[in-house]
């Protein structure tokens, strides 16, 4: 549940959430959500998918249905699916998270 421990995966710049944000920015945004939210689970629905992204060597596209359960400070819960997209550069220094996005399903 460390927030900066989460970050840590992040590129130094990422596209995050539709915004184009630095690592600290995108930390401070996780932050806020286990603060607003501190319960959390999450777990897949169904398989995670992984693309090999066509003429950029080393970047992927990774996709997978989510289920969430989350409860706020007043014992207020919110559960459903979404399907969380992440975009991965793996090179010879690691692999990095730059995109990462959400839609949330009914």
């Amino acid at each position: 549940d460390d927030a900066a421990a989460r970050a840590a995966y992040l590129a130094p710049d990422v596209f995050f959430y539709g915004h184009k944000r630095t690592r600290a920015q995108a930390s401070r945004q996780i932050t806020l959500l286990y603060t607003i939210w501190p319960q959390r689970k999450f777990a897949p629905a169904e398989n995670i998918e992984v693309y090999a992204i066509p003429h950029h060597p080393g970047v992927y596209k990774a996709t997978a249905l989510v289920q969430y359960d989350m409860v706020n400070r007043q014992n207020e819960r919110m559960t459903g699916r979404s399907r969380m997209t992440c975009i991965l550069e793996h090179d010879r220094t690691g692999v990095r998270i730059v995109g990462v996005d959400e839609k949330f399903l009914h």
